[in-house]
């Protein structure tokens, strides 16, 4: 993958964030489990802040989406003796709350650490567009909610409906995200990137040797790769980047192709803008 018309690592994290808000506002779920295959490559700490957040209000969010779905299906059921029993107003209330997915400050912050900490990642997330804050002017920052904003409704359905264990999800994309939003900690997975981009030319398939030779070519070490091959395993069939592995070779997943084909391609229009402004100001000088 070399050549002069190869974007640098800061163009693929510059393009990040806004790529996955894009998906979200789109619904294109498949693109969105390719995102989510990558987090298990990408081990930066300082990540852990944004991915808490967004796992927290992710996992939260689904339980109250559950509990407004029991609620609703227990008032359908009982209907009649809630109304002798003055209670549906009570019911329809809890439903209505539930729905609102309204996360208190105070339980972020017993999940993921310091309030000014989290504060900072919060308002930066609200910037992006992935949250929204609500906190009455003049009310203490600790009486504050948080939620996660509309273009997250489908992918919440999504994850709903397959009735598991929802936490991997929330982590993978919060990872990705924080990726995105923090501009750190992409250098471990450019060889991947490139690695992928071979595969997808050659129907997915990829010798261990070639990608190995994309370690080492950008100072990796592949053991980093080769450990998490283990990690890919464990995860739901929808977020695993490797769908075989086969001898010398593996095969990556559609999912995991298609979405670096698309960030490649946002990735070049960043470099090659860049470069045009490079241009244009060295022509004016």
């Amino acid at each position: 993958m070399d050549g002069l018309d190869v974007p640098e690592n800061q163009d693929f994290v510059e393009v990040l964030a806004t790529i996955i808000k894009e998906l979200l506002e789109t619904q294109n779920i498949n693109l969105l489990f390719g995102v989510q295959s990558l987090s298990s490559y990408t081990e930066y700490t300082l990540l852990q802040t944004i991915e808490n957040i967004i796992n927290t209000i992710f996992i939260l969010t689904l339980k109250k989406r559950f509990e407004a779905k029991s609620l609703r299906a227990d008032l359908d059921t009982n209907r009649i003796q809630y109304e002798r029993t003055g209670r549906v107003g009570e019911i329809e209330d809890r439903i209505k709350k539930a729905e609102e997915g309204k996360i208190s400050i105070m339980t972020i912050r017993s999940a993921c650490g310091s309030l000014k900490k989290i504060f900072e990642k919060l308002l930066t997330l609200k910037d992006y567009g992935f949250l929204e804050i609500i906190h009455n002017k003049g009310d203490s920052p600790f009486s504050a909610f948080v939620r996660l904003t509309p273009i997250w409704d489908n992918f919440l359905d999504q994850i709903q409906a397959k009735g598991i264990e929802h936490e991997i999800f929330g982590s993978a994309l919060g990872k990705m995200i924080a990726l995105g939003i923090e501009k750190k900690g992409i250098s471990a997975l450019i060889p991947l990137i490139f690695g992928i981009l071979i595969a997808s030319n050659n129907g997915g398939e990829l010798l261990l040797e070639d990608l190995r030779a994309e370690f080492t070519h950008r100072g990796f070490p592949y053991y980093r790769f080769s450990t998490a091959i283990e990690r890919n395993n464990v995860k739901d069939a929808d977020i695993r980047m490797i769908v075989k592995k086969d001898g010398n070779k593996i095969i990556f997943s559609p999912h995991v192709q298609n979405f670096i084909q698309l960030w490649n391609e946002r990735a070049l229009i960043r470099m090659r803008a860049r470069q045009q402004s490079r241009q244009q100001k060295r022509s004016t000088n």
